[in-house]
């Protein structure tokens, strides 16, 4: 450093004056001295029979004193410190192994996510489904009444025109045996009218399977009772067919 770059002050320690030349500035030098002259004076009040020499020495043990306490209380803070900024350390580690660890529970949250709403679209698309299958369901069971009714309706139908029929069957055959017995009667007659000289077989009864005097009214009758267990034949496979459908 140049001559030019000290600095010079003029100080009082203890009753002496002293020129002080320095780096530091003025303001900090008489601070210094300042100190000095404080604890000076406060031995010399505290120890009057001494003389200025010893009481300097002990003002240095005295200032040595606090500044190894000082250094002390730095060298604990120093260490603090460094245990500080160690812990500091450990905290950041163990902030970012959490950061890492919940980036990685964000990937599986949103893979997580992605799995519910997968799964929340197949549950809505199995919803709709069975819903559809349920409308079709019934709409066969409708379409099953339907062809349930629209047969039974028929069936009754078909069955009243069957049992008209066979009442009408059954009046005629009732009616063609009156007719038939209504002849045999007048052949008879007839053959009574005619006296023994012209003597005529008799004719066997129509029950008794003989032929009848009018042998139309005998093939009518015969063809009449075949129609009628042909038609009683036709009804009893329709009953049966109509309730294995409505089964």
């Amino acid at each position: 450093m140049m001559p030019e770059d000290k600095i010079r002050t003029t100080v009082d320690i203890f009753g002496t004056t002293y020129k002080m030349v320095g780096t530091f500035s003025q303001t900090y030098m008489k601070r210094i001295s300042a100190y000095v002259n404080e604890n000076m004076e406060s031995i010399a009040k505290a120890n009057p029979r001494l003389d200025s020499q010893k009481v300097a020495v002990l003002a240095l043990i005295s200032m040595a004193d606090e500044f190894f306490r000082l250094q002390a209380k730095w060298d604990a803070y120093e260490s603090e410190h460094s245990q500080s900024k160690q812990r500091i350390e450990e905290l950041r580690k163990a902030f970012e192994l959490t950061e890492e660890k919940e980036r990685g529970m964000s990937g599986q949250v949103a893979k997580l996510q992605q799995r519910i709403d997968a799964l929340s679209a197949e549950n809505e698309r199995l919803v709709e489904e069975a819903e559809l299958a349920s409308m079709s369901w019934a709409e066969r069971v409708a379409e099953w009444e339907a062809k349930y009714n629209a047969a039974a309706s028929v069936s009754a139908s078909t069955i009243a025109a069957l049992e008209a029929r066979i009442a009408e069957l059954e009046a005629e055959r009732v009616r063609r045996e009156e007719a038939l017995a209504a002849s045999e009667a007048a052949s008879a007659e007839e053959r009574k009218a005619e006296g023994p000289a012209a003597p005529a077989p008799a004719a066997p009864s129509a029950a008794a399977g003989d032929e009848p005097a009018d042998p139309s009214l005998l093939e009518k009758y015969h063809k009449l009772q075949e129609e009628y267990a042909k038609l009683q034949t036709e009804f009893n496979e329709w009953i049966q067919l109509t309730q294995s459908e409505t089964q």
